[in-house]
């Protein structure tokens, strides 16, 4: 699991949601893919396009001009005493305006510029994410943002996604990106791949991000993409500073989008064109967020589908999925409006459209494929992979893709849902969440388990009067793996109890579905998502690195049924935390408390303790969480309860076979809640 996963799920407040946190994490997952030196990044920055006579005509004007020889002189001094960083950035503001606008008159200057940071924090302003506070020093944002001349107290936009590129300062030059050692991860280097994955994250359907890094007297320029980070060489800013005004100018006046890392098989709408659909469909297009045409690439689908409104879900990771999911419609039947799904596989997976022809027939709690594939680059049969952005693939040079890299994968899907977070009553969620369940259940039929069960896989229904049995569904088949008929089908029958009140249970047949540990592990990786993975997952991982000859657990339907649970957990806890009831200030107090500790962390081993003892269910313990729901809710919380402590239990001395959390069980569990709610109507 990559950094920012975990933080995909955190909308409140969190200790551990910090930037310390994150940059920790990336350096755990950056070592091996790291490189330094690399010329050729120089060549994808278009260095190549600013000429030697602009150059020497720029240099030979710097000398002559007093602000720009004041500027130096203040720099070399900071760095030669050590200084306070922000003094640089004013002497540098000075540096980059001179060679940006050197040689033009001021109607013609600019496609992009350079701006120091303020004390702004950017933000991703297309979901509502609970991200820490974080602003690079320097932004590369188009120029046309900039008022000219631009007013003392003037600040940009803080939105992430109208930034280029950023750029970070450091006084030392050894506080430069390459370590001593092999595998070690300076802070620099940490600290721009966090700037990055934001940028990635909320700038939409951008491939890689780029990071100009000044650190003392010297200079780089960093690409960062979904394989790790490649390094320019370092240069002087002084001894080369003909290459530097290179750099400078190529990143204003040579780059566009495209060059920037933008999607070539994505345009974004113009003011104008988006107001056009939204005239002529009615549907919501570029009035809460840009507004993007989007393709698969290639040479042979012309189809193009518009997005609309604000991304339902985005990923913050940097080495992991990228995930983006949008609402969209195709331009040639846009009444009816699909789902759209971008996310990068890793060359050795297989692609998740491919996953869905496995899916034998409909089922209305499994999402349906419209169409998917890998992108390809326009007019050519190429896939868009990391290794396509480095230049190691071309149209003639299409040497199979290498493990270390990922393939941009896009699906279009048929159903469309919302979150479940957003019910409109309790009995709405209940029987999403059940026809979720069954819906996986339907998978785990056909030799297919999910293994990613999460509250941004299972959603409801968006139709205000679905089918019975599509109220809610599952979705996002990428981890799923596909068993074929090397499983087994396993039964064994319940002995008849009595409880307490007299009630006698009848027997029972309980029936699941065997996978083969052997085919787990020929081929798949322990999946999931942390804060919603099942509690034996989450202690293996948490534990493996500490303790040698640890059993790896084989992943199967009952840990994707665990994780409903805490999908119902989540989503209670969110919904009463975010409450604007007045007159429920002590429930939300307490449900903020128990949403941070439960699902507030972004480490492993965090969450792994905080699972202990009764996890998110100790919310039943609690009268203020009681006083807010149903009698018939509180109540399926506790059998739930129940059901999850009992499956926890490992009693080598019991007789028959040990407790396990199974569709048939939770799906009872529901019902009879279900049932009960439709009484009290």
């Amino acid at each position: 699991m990559s950094s920012g996963s975990a933080q995909n799920y955190i909308t409140a407040p969190s200790r551990e949601n910090t930037a310390a946190s994150g940059r920790d994490a990336l350096k755990t997952e950056l070592p091996g893919k790291l490189q330094f030196n690399v010329a050729e990044v120089m060549t994808r920055i278009n260095v190549q396009d600013v000429s030697r006579d602009f150059v020497k005509s720029c240099r030979a004007a710097f000398e002559k001009d007093k602000e720009c020889i004041n500027a130096r002189t203040i720099l070399q001094d900071v760095v030669s005493t050590r200084g306070a960083e922000n003094k640089m950035y004013a002497p540098l503001q000075t540096i980059f305006d001179f060679i940006t606008e050197f040689g033009d008159p001021p109607e013609t200057q600019g496609d992009s510029c350079f701006i120091r940071g303020d004390d702004q924090p950017l933000i991703i302003d297309l979901v509502d994410l609970e991200l820490p506070k974080e602003k690079p020093d320097i932004s590369i944002v188009p120029r046309e943002l900039v008022p000219r001349p631009k007013p003392s107290k003037w600040r940009c936009s803080n939105a992430w996604w109208k930034r280029n590129a950023f750029g970070e300062v450091k006084v030392k030059e050894a506080d430069g990106p390459q370590g001593a050692t092999p595998g070690t991860v300076k802070e620099i280097v940490a600290q721009t791949a966090d700037y990055a994955r934001y940028h990635l994250a909320g700038r939409p359907f951008q491939l890689y991000s780029i990071g100009f890094l000044i650190f003392g007297n010297k200079f780089c320029v960093g690409i960062y993409d979904r394989a790790g980070v490649q390094f320019s060489p370092i240069y002087d800013i002084w001894d080369d500073f003909r290459t530097f005004v290179k750099v400078v100018r190529a990143m204003t006046r040579h780059m566009t989008v495209t060059d920037y890392g933008m999607d070539p098989t994505v345009r974004m709408l113009s003011t104008a064109e988006a107001a056009q659909w939204r005239q002529q469909t009615l549907h919501n297009v570029g009035a809460q967020s840009p507004a993007y045409e989007v393709s698969l690439g290639g040479t042979s689908n012309p189809q193009k589908w518009i997005t609309v409104g604000r991304p339902v879900w985005l990923s913050v990771s940097l080495l992991g999925r990228g995930t983006l999911v949008w609402k969209v419609f195709n331009m040639r039947r846009p009444q009816q409006c699909k789902i759209m799904k971008n996310a990068w596989r890793r060359t050795g997976r297989s692609p998740e459209s491919r996953i869905y022809t496995l899916v034998p027939q409909r089922h209305p709690g499994v999402s349906v494929l419209e169409e998917g594939s890998d992108v390809r680059v326009p007019g050519s049969d190429v896939v868009i992979s990391t290794a396509w952005i480095r230049g190691e693939v071309t149209s003639t040079h299409a040497d199979p893709i290498g493990d270390e890299h990922a393939i941009l994968h896009r699906l279009f899907i048929e159903t469309v849902g919302r979150p479940l977070w957003e019910y409109r009553n309790e009995l709405e969620l209940l029987k999403g969440i059940r026809a979720a369940l069954a819906g996986h259940e339907f998978l785990c039929n056909n030799y297919i388990l999910h293994r990613d069960i999460s509250v941004g896989n299972v959603l409801l229904a968006e139709n205000d009067s679905p089918e019975e049995g599509g109220e809610g569904f599952v979705t996002d088949l990428e981890f799923a793996y596909y068993f074929g008929s090397e499983d087994d089908v396993q039964q064994w029958t319940n002995s008849p109890k009595i409880h307490p009140s007299g009630h006698r249970t009848e027997p029972t047949t309980v029936t699941r579905r065997i996978f083969d540990q052997n085919v787990v592990q020929r081929g798949a990786v322990m999946t999931g998502t942390l804060q919603f993975m099942s509690q034996e997952l989450l202690e293996y991982m948490a534990n493996a690195k500490l303790a040698r000859g640890v059993i790896v657990p084989v992943q199967a339907p009952k840990h994707d049924i665990e994780s409903f649970l805490w999908v119902l957990c989540y989503t209670i806890l969110r919904r009463l935390a975010e409450t604007r009831d007045p007159n429920m200030e002590d429930t939300q107090s307490v449900a903020k408390d128990l949403y941070s500790r439960f699902f507030g962390h972004v480490k492993l081993a965090s969450l792994s303790a905080a699972r202990t003892g009764q996890g998110p269910f100790s919310m039943t313990k609690l009268p203020p969480i009681e006083r807010a729901l149903s009698v018939p809710m509180f109540q399926l919380l506790i059998r739930l309860r129940n059901m999850w402590t009992k499956a926890q239990v490992v009693d080598s001395e019991s007789a028959g076979a040990p407790f396990e959390l199974t569709h048939q069980v939770v799906q009872a569990a529901l019902d009879e809640a279900i049932a009960r709610l439709e009484t009290s109507l």
